[in-house]
């Protein structure tokens, strides 16, 4: 790649060398300060209150999506885990490279028998 002048990202790197032990030190000694400083990193606490959100949402959705099966004469056996219903976690959570102001980018995948205006309706007097 280095030949075709290829480069990931908006500018190219600023260098192709290996790094120095210096560089690696230096590194080290910046990630432990970005650590403690709990600016950056996410806590423990944090990690679980964004998992304890998303299986909110994810139960909060599953409910929702039943309610609407029911209330459109939907089969119950399509009404089972929620109807089908999805969260798909991406972006920095889904990476791991969140930090502590981080947003959760969520998309829900819904069954057929919700349609667009349901979510944006009732789904959202439901939050």
């Amino acid at each position: 790649l280095r030949s075709m002048n290829y480069h990931f990202g908006v500018t190219p790197a600023l260098s192709s060398e290996r790094p120095t032990r210096e560089d690696l030190i230096n590194n080290e000694e910046m990630e432990a300060y970005f650590y403690f400083s709990g600016a950056i990193y996410e806590t423990k606490a944090g990690e679980e209150k964004r998992v304890d959100v998303i299986e909110k949402l994810r139960s909060i959705a599953s409910e929702w999506s039943v309610e609407i099966g029911r209330s459109k004469a939907v089969q119950e056996e399509f009404l089972l885990n929620g109807g089908g219903i999805q969260l798909r976690i991406f972006g920095s959570t889904r990476l791991g490279v969140h930090n502590v102001d981080s947003d959760i980018d969520i998309l829900c995948l819904a069954p057929s028998f919700v349609t667009r205006g349901d979510f944006f309706t009732s789904f959202q007097e439901t939050l």
